[in-house]
């Protein structure tokens, strides 16, 4: 995720700012946000064996989706 450090991924992220501690360029709610859709969405599918779409982030890079591609090229 573009302009997130290792604390993006959990609460803390939005605790940065209220407590004094530097932030990062992305936005710690909107890193939970993007955090949430794509864990519920990857609990959706290997807990409960259905897709749960994601809508697209521009922050987030889906390396699987640049391999599926390069690997079909190649």
């Amino acid at each position: 995720m573009t302009g997130a450090d290792h604390s993006a991924f959990v609460d803390y992220a939005v605790l940065r700012k209220p407590l004094g501690i530097p932030s990062q360029e992305l936005d710690g709610t909107r890193a939970l946000e993007i955090t949430r859709a794509h864990l519920a969405s990857f609990l959706d599918r290997h807990l409960l064996g259905r897709r749960t779409p994601v809508k697209d982030y521009p922050e987030v890079t889906d390396h699987s989706r640049q391999a599926a591609t390069s690997s079909a090229a190649g």
